[in-house]
């Protein structure tokens, strides 16, 4: 079989069974390459920091070839194992001292991986493939302290101009890899600085797409009744504003290579958790005493480079519209926005159905009392002591729950900045932008007897506990080859689709004032028809646009 060509062998290797192929891998070199391709078994690799020698030990130029994703794992280790250093469980909190050290510890990590796969390229020649770096997980002991068990602090990466660049990588995703629960799991995630896809991204030259899929802030109240559990897991929200800052700045600094064409930024992973918050609470303001929010609008500068964007996050109005005149986005042409129904400067887009309430956010400044302690208080104390004596509650509730009513002082804003920005999209072909929507208002004063099967159809579009209040819009033929909301997917709307731009409106009875209405007729060209889908029309099925914005993914991933 050795002396059969090479293209022969490798067909040959691909009709053979698994079990089959592992014997046939050390019959020769040849026959090794074609095994090993069938088997794809080098297509994926996930490692840490101490599997890189043996990484480079293995990965034989043909491996190297055929490598596709690369998926790294982080993690800082309990200090309870390095037996030099007093037990952290002594202590509630961490020391700006010991924050430093996991910085370092970190940076590290990252930096061997660079530096690793940089040997490689200057060994193999560049690679092709999906870097994917998860979130660091940190080991705990029963006795640990919960205070450290739930960290709101970032890692940072340091000196990230110090890192080599790398020609193999033309994605790149930070991912929290898995959820969990500190306080009942003997590990923690921790959370990372946001301006680290940044700093990466610059040392990537052929990068084509950018991706994360973390939690970088929106549960601000848990579902937890025992008022210690909420103390304990509270998401403090100085080091959030910190983390959005420090993404607009260093998008300000950096310049992105000019290969990125698409980003798909998750910056509320799990949506289950960022939403599960009390509608009843006042919100936190993460602009301090910004009047706008420089995240979203660096989110602006990024998107106008790109000819796919999705993202998931809390943003205002400068998401779309960015304050200075003149922005344009020439290559866009999928837009995929799931947001918030709380705003970063702590108001809803949302409000209760009688519009009765008027909740103010909860800070209108960053200030100390806005970051966890760097050194143990006597509250912290207090809160210890009353845990040791009658334990840790950690049942949970439902959250209050009940705001599916647009406001239109701040969804307008919004809507308007989204239809400007729209119009000035020429390549756009489909676009979505949505909020989900719970409901769960049993407890809530004046509610108690709202019966929603009856009532939320009126206000929200659907009668669903859990749905979506959002907007689509889909140019000429793109229904064809790409997952469309609901009836859009239909083959009466694919036959009929390829002279007409489609809109549909998820807003129950909500409807745009003429003003807006008129500048959501612009997306696209103009000269072709636009058939509008409207909640209630006859033979429309808006529920089922609803249930479709949690699948639609212009990835398709």
């Amino acid at each position: 079989m050795d002396q059969l060509p090479q293209e022969l062998i490798d067909r040959i290797c691909a009709l053979l069974a698994p079990e089959d192929l592992k014997s046939t891998a050390t019959l020769s070199h040849r026959i090794q390459y074609a095994s090993e391709k069938a088997s794809r078994v080098w297509e994926q690799i996930t490692m840490s920091e101490q599997d890189l020698e043996m990484f480079v030990a293995r990965c034989t130029d043909w491996r190297w070839r055929f490598l596709r994703h690369v998926a790294f794992r982080t993690h800082i280790p309990a200090y309870e194992d390095d037996p030099e250093r007093e037990p952290e469980s002594n202590h509630c909190r961490e020391s700006e001292a010991e924050l430093n050290e996991k910085d370092v510890r970190f940076t590290q990590q990252i930096r061997s991986l660079f530096e690793t796969l940089n040997r490689m390229e200057a060994k193999r020649g560049p690679g092709n493939f999906r870097l994917t770096i998860y979130t660091p997980v940190r080991a705990t002991l029963e006795e640990t302290c919960p205070h450290r068990k739930c960290p709101s602090w970032r890692l940072h990466l340091l000196n990230p101009e110090k890192l080599p660049s790398l020609c193999s990588i033309h994605t790149i995703y930070l991912e929290d890899e898995r959820m969990i629960y500190p306080l009942e799991e003997p590990e923690s995630l921790l959370k990372i600085d946001l301006r680290m896809l940044l700093d990466l991204a610059v040392k990537l030259p052929k990068l084509r797409l950018l991706g994360c899929k973390i939690n970088a802030g929106g549960g601000w109240t848990t579902n937890c009744p025992s008022e210690a559990t909420r103390h304990y897991t509270k998401n403090w929200v100085g080091p959030i504003c910190d983390s959005r800052d420090g993404f607009a700045q260093a998008f300000e600094d950096l310049s992105l290579p000019q290969t990125l064409r698409s980003a798909d930024l998750n910056l509320m992973w799990p949506l289950s958790e960022v939403e599960n918050i009390d509608q009843t609470m006042p919100l936190p303001n993460l602009l301090g005493a910004a009047h706008t929010d420089r995240f979203s609008s660096s989110l602006s500068l990024l998107s106008q480079r790109l000819r796919m964007l999705q993202i998931q996050v809390i943003a205002d109005e400068t998401l779309f519209w960015p304050t200075n005149a003149g922005a344009s986005w020439p290559c866009l042409e999928r837009l995929h926005v799931a947001l918030h129904i709380a705003t970063p400067s702590g108001s809803w887009y949302f409000q209760d159905p009688r519009g009765s309430e008027n909740i103010l956010p909860e800070l209108t400044d960053v200030t100390s009392s806005s970051y966890p302690p760097l050194v143990d208080t006597p509250d912290d104390e207090r809160w210890d002591y009353e845990t040791s004596d009658y334990g840790l509650d950690l049942d949970t509730v439902t959250n209050k729950k009940y705001r599916v009513t647009p406001d239109e002082t701040t969804l307008r804003p919004l809507l308007l900045s989204l239809a400007t920005a729209a119009a000035h999209m020429p390549k756009l072909k489909a676009a979505c932008v949505w909020f989900p929507l719970q409901w769960d208002a049993g407890d809530v004063d004046g509610y108690e007897d709202f019966d929603p099967r009856l009532k939320l159809e009126s206000m929200s579009g659907s009668s669903l506990d859990s749905t979506a209040w959002g907007i689509v819009y889909l140019g000429p033929g793109e229904e064809d080859g790409h997952e469309s909301p609901g009836f859009l997917a239909s083959p009466v709307y694919r036959a009929a689709s390829p002279g007409i731009r489609q809109m549909a409106w998820a807003t129950g009875p909500w409807r745009p004032d003429a003003e807006l209405h008129g500048l959501f007729g612009r997306i696209g060209d103009a000269s072709i028809p636009l058939v509008e889908h409207w909640p209630k029309d006859n033979n429309r099925q808006i529920p089922q646009i609803i249930s479709m914005f949690r699948r639609y993914d212009i990835f398709c991933m």
